[in-house]
Parts: C-alpha cells; sequence; structure tokens
C-alpha cells in the first residue's frame, strides 16, 4: 500500500511538473519587429485611434468564416473558394470576420493564404482576421502575416498593443448617420502548446484588461443616456472555457455539437470580464469543425462558426457554410448558413 501510495505521489509530481512546463511554453511570444512595438498603459485615455470605423446603414451584419483550411489536407479547394463566393454574395455584410485557420499545413503556406486573402479581398467588403491556432506553426509568423494584411485594401488587420500578449488584438466600430451601432472586437486566442499536441493556450490577463479597457473607453466616447453600454460582438478562434458547458446547461438556440470542446487548459475568466462589463451580447468561435451550436449561456450567446472549408477525414461529412451575425439595437440574431454545392 506504502508503495503505491508512492507511486501516486510520483505521479501527481509528475503531472504538476508537465503543467508547468506547459505553462512556460503557452507563455511564449513571437519577438516583436521594431515597426509594431506599441506599448499599452492602462492608465492611458481611449481614442479613436484605437479602433477603426465602418460606416453602415442600419442593421449591422457581420459574416464570420471560420477553419477554411486552403491547404494540402483540403482536399475541396476548389468548392472551398466557390463557398466563400457564395456565402459573401448571399449575405451582402458590412464586414467579414476571418477566425482563424485559413491554413493548417506548412507546405506553400503563404501562397495558400493568398489564395485565400485574395478570394475575400476581392468582394471589396472590409474584412477582419483573427489568427487560429495553425497559422502560425509554419515559417509565416503572426508580424509577418501583419505585413502581408497591409497589402489588401480592405482588410482591417492591425497587429494591436506588443505588450498585451498575442498578435492582432483590436477593434472595429460600426456607425451610420445619426449613431454607434455596436462594435466588433477581434482577440487572438494564441495556439496549441505544440505542433500535434491537443493543449491549447489561453487569453492572457493583459488581454483581458485590455478588452476592459476598450469597454470601458467606447463607453465614455459613445454610449448615451439611453444605454447602458455600446453593443460588441467578440471574435476568437479557440473558444473560451465555458463553451463546455454551455451545451449541456445553457439554452440550445440552435445546431449542434458532434465533438468535444477543445478549449485551452487553463480558464482565465474572460467570461467572468464579458459579464462584468455587460457588453458583449455574443462570443463567436471556431476551431472545432463538427460543432455549429449557438448557445445562451448566463445572457450571453457562445456561438460555433459554421466550418467554411474541407479537413479531409476530420469532420469532412458535417456541414460546411458560414455564420451570419445581425446586430440590431442590442439584440443579435445568429444564423447558421448551409453551402449549396
Amino acid at each position: 500500500m506504502k508503495r503505491k501510495k508512492m507511486w501516486a505521489a510520483v505521479a501527481a509530481g509528475a503531472v504538476l511538473v508537465c503543467a508547468a512546463v506547459v505553462a512556460a511554453l503557452c507563455l511564449r511570444e513571437e519577438k516583436v519587429p521594431q515597426a509594431y512595438i506599441d506599448l499599452w498603459d492602462s492608465n492611458q485615455n481611449y481614442a479613436e485611434k484605437d479602433f477603426q470605423t465602418i460606416q453602415v446603414s442600419g442593421d449591422v451584419r457581420i459574416l464570420q468564416l471560420t477553419d477554411i483550411h486552403y491547404d494540402n489536407t483540403n482536399n475541396r479547394k476548389e468548392d472551398t473558394l466557390a463557398l466563400i463566393r457564395q456565402m459573401i454574395t448571399a449575405t451582402e455584410p458590412d464586414m467579414i470576420a476571418v477566425t482563424g485557420d485559413w491554413c493548417s499545413n506548412a507546405s506553400d503556406r503563404e501562397a495558400n493564404a493568398r489564395a485565400v486573402f485574395d478570394c475575400i479581398d476581392s468582394f471589396g467588403i472590409p474584412w477582419a482576421p483573427v489568427f487560429g491556432n495553425h497559422d502560425r506553426e509554419g515559417k509565416v509568423k503572426g508580424y509577418d502575416y501583419a505585413d502581408i494584411f497591409a497589402e489588401y485594401k480592405n482588410c482591417l488587420f492591425r497587429a494591436g498593443y506588443s505588450n498585451i500578449g498575442g498578435v492582432g488584438n483590436y477593434t472595429v466600430l460600426f456607425q451610420d448617420k445619426e449613431s454607434i451601432k455596436g462594435a466588433a472586437i477581434l482577440m487572438d486566442t494564441h495556439s496549441s502548446v505544440s505542433y500535434g499536441l491537443s493543449t491549447y493556450e489561453y487569453i492572457l490577463p493583459e488581454q483581458i484588461a485590455w478588452y476592459k479597457w476598450t469597454i470601458d473607453g467606447l463607453n465614455a466616447l459613445y454610449k448615451t443616456e439611453n444605454e447602458e453600454s455600446i453593443p460588441t460582438l467578440l471574435f476568437t478562434h479557440i473558444p473560451i472555457n465555458e463553451y463546455e458547458d454551455a451545451y449541456e446547461k445553457g439554452t440550445i438556440l440552435s445546431g449542434e455539437n458532434q465533438e468535444k470542446c477543445c478549449v485551452p487548459y487553463q480558464n482565465s475568466d474572460m467570461f467572468s470580464a464579458i459579464q462584468e462589463k455587460g457588453s458583449t451580447l455574443a462570443v463567436f468561435a471556431g476551431h472545432d469543425h463538427a460543432n455549429n451550436s449557438v448557445c445562451l449561456y448566463d445572457g450571453v450567446q457562445l456561438v460555433y462558426g459554421v466550418q467554411s472549408g474541407w479537413c479531409k477525414g476530420y469532420a469532412d461529412d458535417c456541414m460546411k457554410g458560414a455564420t451570419l451575425a445581425t446586430l440590431h439595437g442590442n439584440a443579435v440574431t445568429v444564423e447558421q448558413i448551409p453551402f449549396e454545392a
């Protein structure tokens, strides 16, 4: 019995050591080029340089494309581009949110990524990408992509502040002739700890502090007396941990989950920040290709975007298409749109 306890203690110690190693790997950040160094201080004033503005008319329509995987794992590449074209043409959105994993195979990564970007940009509609866990696995890293995105006339990507974690934490504001209609907040959910491991990084405390500062800043600038907060939508790639409970304990509004939720190994309490600020009506993620549920959980819609491409051998027969979010007043409607081949 003592020997069993000893081995149990050894095993427990090994788990703790592994967890520490995983944590150290997760906090690894890529080197920031001089041109992208921009330091954030929570005491600085929120200003117009901290967001971009899109002029809209009426309700705000945002099309989410996710997990396109236009690379050597995609056995239907022409269908993938046809899907993108069909979704954009059918919905005529004000903005397109591309929530990561446009590529996954290191071979010809930049050429494959540019094929996707060329297709989206050709419509002349503003589009806002955030990184998936696979996009930076090859030689093309976050700031390399930032340079590439800058070449596209309609791309809204901003690398964001360089000292809060990740690349691509930024905000897009929607405005009509009379008022502010709302905002989209895009956040980097980082990558897997190591290639081939299903252990995922988490949103860092500095990013959460920036999110709160952003909400407070938008309200200080634009909230009217009749509003509790400027309505916002949050776009990410890896789902926050509460997605695990939402399908079982929340209210399923539409769709279904056909695989487990692959969430970060640590809950960084991003959802608590969302509840505290009371601004974000819905969170949009991708990552888990076989899931397309829309769940109401503690007053917030947690949305799995429909996969917008194919990965041979993984959720190949599951629904493909896109997700349309319509922001009207202080409410959001989510529609899962299937691809019609």
